[in-house]
């Protein structure tokens, strides 16, 4: 028998049978709609502190640098720029890549993320 299980704060609800991988599948699916931006944020800036690094979130602005990156961590001289997105519908933007360009080109590191696996698959 399946059972309705709680979503986000939103009220969405997903159900769950277990019927095999392609119900594990649409699962994951619906899952990843459910997570937001701040929620990749939440959870990518308790890792990266957990982990020693200096962690900032930035704000665009009325002057601020077009396509700003969402966060920045520092740790033993090393600095990123974080873009974070939604795992699902998540778009970078041309101002955002144009940041990111400018960033590396002048040495910087500039990292994209959508889930906590890709700081984790770069060794961060």
């Amino acid at each position: 028998m399946g059972a309705i299980r709680g979503g986000n704060n939103n009220g969405s609800y997903f159900y769950t049978k277990d019927i095999g991988e392609d119900m594990k599948k649409v699962k994951f699916k619906i899952l990843k709609d459910l997570i937001s931006e701040s929620d990749v944020r939440r959870v990518c800036k308790d890792y990266l502190q957990i982990k020693g690094w200096f962690v900032f979130h930035l704000l665009q602005g009325l002057g601020c640098y077009p396509g700003l990156a969402d966060m920045v961590a520092i740790k033993d001289g090393r600095v990123l720029f974080i873009e974070l997105k939604r795992p699902v519908g998540g778009i970078h933007r041309k101002p955002q890549k144009k940041f990111k360009s400018d960033i590396e080109r002048a040495g910087g590191e500039y990292i994209l993320v959508d889930c906590l696996e890709d700081l984790i698959d770069k060794n961060i």
